[in-house]
């Protein structure tokens, strides 16, 4: 009696250690999968920044982000050599560097668009390029003019935060 106790004990066991070697498999799997799917985007923005270094030397570089509206542009935040702090837009076309000071930040804008939209919920706010202005390009959720909530496109100046173009409302299904 003892004797087969004990070997279904060892049974479960097994089996306990045989699906955690599974699941730890699979979420090994999941990694290199993930990591694979994002390695073009990773070589590109490699490939931008190293453009981009060429034109405007940057001795820090905190972040890029990818805009796609008129054109893909690329913008790198960082600190160039004479120690300020500049973006920098890659366009296919050139390379363009605009100090942060003559700039408006991300958290004014959401605050404009807080203020003229006290329901909105901003779901993306990002740099971008648009009828030849660096722009933010917003994506948020508010009411329109039914007061059914929708989704919308909305640009402002990069330089002082004014609306720039029209607002581009998306389909509510």
């Amino acid at each position: 009696m003892a004797r087969s106790r004990s070997r279904r004990h060892r049974n479960r066991w097994f089996i306990a250690v045989q699906a955690f070697v599974v699941l730890i498999l699979l979420i090994t799997a999941s990694v290199m999968y993930v990591n694979n799917i994002y390695s073009d985007e990773r070589k590109k923005e490699a490939d931008i920044l190293q453009h981009a270094q060429q034109v405007v030397p940057l001795t820090e570089v905190n972040g890029i982000e990818k805009g796609i509206w008129d054109k893909v542009v690329y913008v790198i935040q960082g600190v160039n050599q004479e120690g300020k702090a500049v973006w920098v837009w890659v366009l296919p076309d050139r390379v363009t560097s605009i100090p942060v000071a003559d700039t408006v930040d991300k958290a004014t804008v959401k605050a404009m668009i807080q203020q003229a939209h006290p329901d909105v919920r901003i779901v993306r706010l990002l740099p971008g390029y648009m009828d030849n202005h660096y722009v933010w390009q917003a994506f948020v959720q508010r009411k329109d003019e039914q007061g059914t909530r929708r989704y919308f496109y909305q640009f402002y100046s990069f330089y002082d935060g004014s609306p720039v173009g029209e607002i581009y409302g998306l389909p509510n299904q």
